[in-house]
């Protein structure tokens, strides 16, 4: 962890459930129905709002104090 930061261990934590249904559905044959896609775009989203709407939110308000 201490060489990609916690912020980015988290993001990966999140993804967690993603891999999960992908390789229950690879390797035991379960199936992926719509509010599976549903929960893993839910999931997607918070992770890309959280990665780089924060980190560009955070650079402008750096560069508007300098």
């Amino acid at each position: 962890m201490q060489a990609v930061g916690p912020t980015k261990a988290g993001y990966f934590y999140n993804l967690l459930p993603i891999y999960t249904a992908i390789l229950a559905a690879v390797f035991l044959g379960e199936s992926i129905s719509w509010y599976h896609l549903a929960g893993g775009l839910l999931v997607l989203s918070g992770v890309y709002l959280g990665s780089v709407v924060v980190v560009r939110n955070q650079t402008e308000s750096v560069r508007s104090s300098t």
